[in-house]
């Protein structure tokens, strides 16, 4: 028996099916088959009764769901305990960034982090939200800033800061967008983020809240490829008020101002997983980002 297979073994028994499963430790699904028929082989205890609506816990997988929480819980503390003897941090730590350095003070916090961890190295990636949560539920990474409210239990999250968002429109419509109604923008063209962009999602269930849909013709996942698309005049679109504003101090764009998009906003977060809530390298990083963030102000 592997401390693999009790990660599967845990995952299929709170997910309730392989596939699910697989996708939350990023495996295949008969791998974590395999690892389960595995575990019962060597248990000789039958885990699960397999239905057509999935995988439904036996009484005794049930009982030792709770002690294999304890093993994986045993080893993560094994694991913190160790770190701590050391006299000081040192490896790698793995951050997702969900948007651009400027706005996450990437700069300040790696200043902050090589201060006093001198050892400690950040290794930093670029990805969606959503892929940034996947990656820290399947210990791919270690923390990461998104855009989400927290939707899982075993995600820590720490809110840092509140955005408005702001729809914004090329500078040569400006005739056409001021005065506009919510109506009258929902008819014009759109650049609009993927759908699994929260931004994206945010903004259109606040249309869809007001009965409209807005005539996307472009979609874009990249927030580069949104501003060079807006500034050539393709369409409207969404951005977070401190980029918008710079743009438009700069006479690139206009802001829509209606009175029913001033309440559009969302919080950035820092994240990790909720089993490495004592990890001396995941309180350094959280340390650092409270004293660049300083959520408290």
């Amino acid at each position: 028996m592997e401390l693999y297979h009790l990660r599967s073994f845990i995952a299929v028994a709170e997910e309730g099916h392989l596939t699910n499963a697989a996708k939350r430790l990023h495996t295949s699904q008969p791998a974590v088959s395999a690892h389960i028929k595995t575990l019962e082989e060597d248990l000789e205890v039958k885990l699960f009764s397999r239905t057509p609506k999935g995988m439904i816990l036996t009484e005794a997988g049930d009982i030792l769901k709770a002690q294999a929480h304890k093993v994986l819980t045993a080893v993560e503390e094994f694991h913190t305990k160790a770190k701590r003897l050391r006299s000081d941090l040192a490896g790698a730590i793995r951050i997702g960034l969900n948007t651009d350095s400027e706005y996450l003070r990437l700069t300040d916090l790696i200043s902050t982090v090589s201060e006093k961890h001198p050892n400690l190295e950040l290794h930093l990636s670029q990805n969606s939200s959503d892929r940034i949560l996947a990656a820290i539920r399947a210990e791919e990474m270690d923390a990461g800033f998104v855009f989400y409210e927290n939707p899982y239990s075993d995600i820590k999250a720490h809110a840092l800061r509140r955005s408005r968002v702001l729809i914004v429109a090329p500078v040569e419509w400006e005739d056409r967008v001021r005065d506009a109604s919510f109506a009258d923008l929902a008819k014009m063209p759109w650049v609009w983020p993927a759908r699994y962009c929260p931004l994206g999602a945010l903004v259109l269930d606040h249309f869809e809240s007001r009965g409209f849909c807005p005539a996307r013709t472009i979609h874009a996942d990249s927030e580069d490829v949104i501003r060079r698309l807006v500034l050539g005049g393709k369409g409207l679109s969404i951005m977070r008020e401190d980029e918008a504003e710079a743009l438009r101090a700069e006479g690139k764009i206009v802001c829509c101002q209606t009175d029913q998009n001033q309440d559009i906003g969302m919080d950035i977060f820092f994240v990790y997983h909720r089993d490495r809530k004592d990890d001396p390298e995941i309180l350094a990083l959280l340390d650092a980002v409270r004293r660049v963030w300083n959520p408290t102000q």
